[in-house]
């Protein structure tokens, strides 16, 4: 159905949690990359594919990515919830 088939849905689903992990260990830059990947790749399955609702995914993801951009000590964004 899409240009990468699932591959690209759950690759972006694999680094979205990887971009976490780099969160966790307060590695903000590669985190931040992370992010983007996940979005870009999420993007291509709008509004909702195998049951995850990724619109709601990459509005989660761009509340991350500002809260990065305004620095660790601000308050953490709404939690991503795949269901």
């Amino acid at each position: 159905k899409r240009a990468g088939g699932d591959r690209d849905f759950f690759q972006g689903l694999i680094i979205l949690a990887g971009a976490f992990c780099h969160l966790n260990k307060n590695r903000w830059h590669p985190a931040n990359l992370a992010l983007q990947k996940a979005f870009d790749k999420l993007s291509l399955y709008l509004p909702e594919y195998h049951g995850v609702k990724t619109g709601e995914v990459l509005t989660c993801i761009s509340a991350w990515k500002v809260w990065l951009e305004g620095g660790p000590l601000s308050p953490h964004p709404a939690h991503i919830i795949l269901s």
